[in-house]
């Protein structure tokens, strides 16, 4: 996957299949044998760039002993296919091509070597088809870098037919029950814009631009900023766009249209600048103004790749303000489940309409015309049938997922979050441990706007205040791993477990109540703490505690009370 994307689904079909009723029926699919493979399969392939795309009958392709053979259900499609079919890129790619890097469906057959899927598995093919994975890269985790990368639709046949072959280590893994239509963009869009914001590396609270908002890669980057605990100023033209980009959770918005200087309008409205931007723009002025209005000390994500490109601003004020700018490509295995978990917990979506696979190159002429530009994240196409898909914004986050290692916590005897130890997060200090764990509470169904808004005063409030003492060079490998780094329990939490992991409090009030909880964190900040499902199994360190400040700074309400977390509660 690449990124400046409008995507739109694809569905790929049996040519012989008439009612999407059928179709349908590919989500109640059987593992008690091994489904029947045909020999030939519809396809959309160019023998060369820029030439015809024919939709034809080819060959279904072979699983190597390391590839799984996945039967496409539907496929996405954004701007890199356009590149790809134009060979306008400096990356050549393999002729005669079957694109496509958006593909979400069934496996139905594995090569002898495969051990992590089975035959009837959901499987994602994501732009990363396969890598060495055995280059210094491949070893950091960034398999995207590696040197060998097998790229599908682009070196390697890709999701514009129905069956198309990826490497297992690669392959995203579905949960049983994802809605294999929506899904689509996300391995593309979502995990692109997903790993540009952990390259920004913001903490909860802090303001991030995305510059153009309300396109495919960026109105799916607002919904999982938003997600993250970040506040959100969005960048694009018109007031239709300003409105869908709100209703998506931004608090700021910039019409580029209406503004004369549109550097100073944007660190007027964020009170000296975005702390980051995610440029996911086409436009080329887009990427040069982002290193201009960006705050002091901020950090610029380079994502978007308008052909020609060339990022222009004065060095001078690169070094004075201290200010990072940063390449993001494309997430990895990890990246990928991340964002894909986002999706399947309702905190974003990628609205769609349906076309059949045959009309791809009207796809490509209306993209090229610039017809397809719509508020959402995809494009809407108007195709044989329409999929709706329900969206529930903050459904039941409890975690933000960013570990290597997980293990299953189990609570009042029903499965849960997943439990986070320190030695998932080694290196990072213990300032970034606790704004992690922020994230945590920022994301709630129950959090309101407005508690929100309190909540991040707060923090940030402390967080300057007591900087020094939270970027102590301790690690959690070190001294806060020997209070808080327990086993995974096997069993449900009793409440005397709870104290005893809390117990370096030295408290005589009970850290079982929420309500005290809450109240107990503006008192003695920091303390590390885990929301599961029942709201009563916390995480404390032995960091020493700090004294409660004098006076409580005014909230955004006027209020001065220290006790913000209990209300919406429930």
């Amino acid at each position: 996957m690449m990124s400046i994307s409008r995507v739109a689904a694809l569905r790929n079909q049996f040519a012989r299949l008439a009612k999407p009723a059928v179709v349908q029926q590919v989500f109640r699919h059987s593992t008690a044998s091994a489904p029947t493979i045909p020999k030939t399969q519809m396809g959309c392939v160019f023998e060369t760039n820029g030439g015809p795309i024919e939709y034809k009958e080819i060959p279904v392709p072979k699983p190597k002993p390391n590839e799984i053979l996945v039967h496409v259900k539907y496929s996405g499609v954004c701007h890199t296919d356009l590149h790809a079919w134009k060979g306008d890129w400096p990356l050549p790619v393999k002729l005669p091509l079957v694109g496509g890097h958006e593909g979400a469906g069934v496996v139905v057959a594995k090569g002898e070597n495969v051990k992590n899927f089975e035959i009837g598995d959901l499987a994602g093919i994501k732009w990363l088809n396969g890598s060495c994975m055995g280059c210094e890269f491949c070893q950091q985790g960034a398999e995207p870098n590696c040197p060998d990368a097998d790229l599908s639709g682009y070196t390697h046949d890709g999701s514009f037919q129905q069956y198309a072959t990826a490497d297992a280590v690669q392959a995203a893994k579905l949960p049983p029950g994802t809605d294999l239509a929506a899904v689509a963009p996300i391995l593309c869009a979502g995990v692109t814009v997903y790993k540009a914001l952990k390259t920004a590396a913001l903490r909860p609270g802090q303001i991030v631009a995305i510059s153009g908002a309300a396109g495919g890669l960026g109105s799916l980057a607002v919904q999982y900023a938003v997600a993250m605990g970040l506040r959100v100023l969005g960048i694009d033209g018109g007031e239709q766009k300003g409105e869908f980009i709100k209703k998506l959770g931004a608090e700021f918005y910039v019409d580029f249209t209406k503004e004369k200087d549109i550097v100073s309008a944007i660190q007027k409205v964020t009170n000296g600048g975005p702390h980051g931007v995610i440029n996911v723009s086409v436009s080329p002025a887009a990427i040069s103004q982002s290193c201009q209005y960006v705050r002091t000390l901020g950090k610029v994500v380079l994502v978007g790749l308008p052909a020609g490109a060339v990022c222009e601003s004065p060095v001078f004020e690169h070094v004075v303000k201290s200010i990072q700018i940063k390449g993001s490509y494309v997430g990895n295995r990890q990246d990928t489940a991340e964002a894909v978990d986002f999706f399947t917990r309702g905190l974003v979506r990628s609205p769609f309409q349906i076309a059949g696979l045959s009309e791809l190159p009207e796809v490509f002429k209306k993209m090229e015309e610039g017809k397809i530009l719509v508020l959402g994240s995809a494009f809407f196409l108007g195709g044989s049938h329409e999929l709706s898909y329900a969206w529930r914004p903050y459904e039941n986050p409890l975690y933000v997922e960013t570990c290597l290692a997980r293990d299953k916590a189990m609570q009042d005897g029903e499965e849960s979050t997943y439990w986070l130890g320190p030695k998932n997060y080694m290196p990072m200090t213990i300032s970034q441990y606790v704004d992690l764990l922020w994230m945590q509470y920022l994301t709630r169904a129950d959090v309101e706007k407005v508690m929100r808004s309190k909540i991040m005063a707060k923090f940030n409030q402390y967080h300057e205040k007591y900087a020094e003492s939270l970027r102590d060079t301790a690690t959690l490998g070190s001294r806060v791993q020997r209070v808080i780094d327990q086993p995974a329990p096997k069993h449900a939490i009793s409440k005397e477990e709870v104290s005893s992991i809390i117990g370096a409090f030295h408290t005589d009030e009970d850290l079982t109540d929420p309500d005290v909880v809450e109240k107990f964190w503006f008192e003695n900040h920091p303390w590390i703490k885990l929301q599961v499902l029942t709201n009563t199994m916390y995480l404390a360190s032995n960091i020493p505690r700090v004294a409660r400040p004098a006076e409580q700074p005014e909230q955004p309400d006027g209020s001065k009370d220290a006790k913000l977390l209990s209300e919406n509660n429930e």
